[in-house]
């Protein structure tokens, strides 16, 4: 350990920060004094260091045994939680572009007694997020916006860096699978810092266009004419807006350093401050709102004559065909994707044998449908009106849908199961896949033979007073290696019935749903079906 680094194996003892101007190229760790008990490594650019804050006690300790050998030793387990988002929406005349107003919910926590509440960072921007989404609804109660407006209170920001996915990361991939663009206002740090009157807009380097150029001049002129200085930045506030292709954040500064301090406290803030801001974002929108649609054609799209038309093309389509249409200025995929199959056409055209499932059942005729991956539209790949086969190799297909109409509208007593190929869980489509299914609240869930189970229920029937009284039982069996994931969901209420497993409270009486699954043999079947699956698609 030493203060000044002369080879790069020294541990650096340092009373402030580093940054990219003064980091030493030598040393590898920092260690450094920290009398606010900061929460989180200081956030450089282009320092490649390992940053440990160190209380006063802890620095004196270190200085007087400058020389000597430090060892570092941290106690910590690594679990995989679920996390979610707080998502609303007012929706507009047109939803071919989405304007999304956000601020991120979470902090940093507390160990024992000591709690970092989080004012400044970022109570005050959810706050001031909060306040232009009541006002909205109420403007918009009896007519709509000309583009969808979606409020977002994001979780996991605070557990993120430049170099990894935030917790918008999800959310912004999801919305480019519905919107051809999107346009994003985030708070962060709002409410502090006021006595310097200064407005920052900090956009990311993705965020560099002309469109978002000219909507940040209209936003900079409305705090302007409010007499408030405003400052642009690029890339030097991280926060929710930097995974957003046209995204800006608000801030007011971070309250002199004070942000991920126990010293964040709401005696920091300026209420009256946040209300103004909000005030004028708020204006902003309503008086500016056309901004953010590209075209100049002022029409009003007519949703429902739009799928009429996409409904009437792909009625004219052969199976697996699909071509790129222009309607009301907007390229759409018209396809016919999923056609009807049986386990003996999936045998033909592929070496996947399915007549476990057959068996399992013990229904002679299983069909359902099936669908394969295509590709979005792109200008220099596809040309409009032409038409493309899918390719339906069985390693492409997306979905496979099996279910039994024995039963006609009994569909409690009927079966469906469902099998996923996600190729990739991190893409647009794949991470959409993964989440709808998979990233749920189970109540039961575990491991057999590199199989994992989990267990939902849904209510089906309710008594008179509308009490729940009987409940369904949903299964997902799920496979995976890296960023490939195969999945089947089982749903088969006979199953259960002829075990007498019916009207029960399923979380109460998991070790006799569990019994069941093993005297029916599911687990066997499950692995049996995915691990075949597998092999083909891997």
């Amino acid at each position: 350990m030493c203060l000044e680094a002369d080879n790069k194996d020294c541990i650096l003892l340092l009373k402030e920060h580093p940054n990219s101007n003064n980091a030493n190229p030598n040393g590898q760790v920092y260690l450094v004094l920290d009398e606010d008990v900061k929460r989180s490594a200081p956030f450089h650019h282009n320092i490649d260091k390992k940053i440990f804050h160190i209380s006063k006690d802890t620095y004196s300790k270190l200085y007087e045994n400058i020389g000597e050998e430090v060892h570092i030793k941290i106690d910590s387990k690594e679990k995989i939680i679920t996390q979610n988002h707080v998502v609303s929406m007012i929706t507009g005349q047109s939803h071919d572009v989405a304007v999304v107003i956000s601020a991120h919910y979470d902090h940093v926590g507390k160990i024992n007694n000591t709690i970092w509440r989080g004012a400044i960072d970022n109570a005050s921007g959810v706050s001031a997020m909060l306040q232009i989404a009541e006002e909205l609804s109420t403007y918009y109660k009896t007519t709509k916006p000309p583009v969808d407006i979606i409020f977002c209170a994001f979780n996991s920001e605070e557990s993120s860096n430049e170099n990894y996915s935030m917790g918008s990361s999800y959310f912004s991939e999801y919305l480019k699978t519905r919107y051809n663009n999107i346009y994003n206002i985030n708070f962060d740090c709002v409410g502090g810092n006021v006595e310097d009157n200064l407005i920052t807009f900090d956009i990311n380097s993705k965020s560099n266009t002309n469109e978002i150029k000219n909507i940040l001049e209209v936003l900079q002129e409305s705090f302007i004419a409010n007499n408030y200085d405003t400052a642009i930045t690029e890339n030097s506030f991280a926060s929710d807006h930097w995974k957003f292709d046209e995204g800006i954040n608000i801030s007011t500064g971070t309250g002199d350093g004070l942000i991920h301090t126990p010293k964040d406290t709401k005696e920091l803030l300026n209420p009256n401050y946040i209300y103004q801001i909000s005030e004028i974002v708020y204006e902003y929108i309503i008086n500016s709102i056309n901004i953010f649609i590209k075209t100049n054609d002022e029409t009003n799209y007519d949703d429902s004559k739009i799928f009429s038309i996409i409904d009437s093309e792909e009625e004219k389509l052969q199976p697996y065909t699909l071509k790129y249409m222009e309607i009301e200025d907007n390229v759409y995929c018209i396809i016919n994707n999923e056609v009807d199959t049986t386990i003996e056409d999936i045998k033909n055209i592929s070496k996947v044998d399915l007549s476990s499932i057959s068996k399992y059942l013990d229904v002679e005729d299983v069909s359902g449908t099936i669908s394969y991956y295509y590709d979005w539209y792109d200008p220099n790949k596809h040309e409009l009106d032409k038409i493309y086969d899918v390719n339906t190799e069985f390693n492409n297909f997306v979905t496979i849908r099996l279910f039994d109409n024995s039963f006609g509208d009994q569909i409690n007593n009927s079966y469906t199961i469902e099998i996923v190929n996600i190729k990739d869980k991190n893409s647009a489509v794949g991470s959409s896949l993964y989440n709808i299914y998979l990233n749920q609240d189970y109540i039961y869930e575990l491991e057999k033979d590199g199989i994992t189970y989990k267990i939902q229920d849904t209510v089906v029937s309710y008594d008179e007073e509308g009490n729940p009284k009987e409940k369904q039982i949903l299964i997902y069996a799920e496979k995976s290696f890296n960023e490939k994931v195969v999945f089947m969901t089982f749903q088969c209420p006979d199953l259960f019935k002829r075990n007498g497993f019916v009207h029960k409270d399923i979380e109460t009486s998991l070790d006799e749903l569990n019994k069941i699954l093993e005297q029916e043999k599911f687990y066997e079947f499950a692995n049996e079906t995915i691990e075949n699956i597998w092999e083909q698609v891997k």
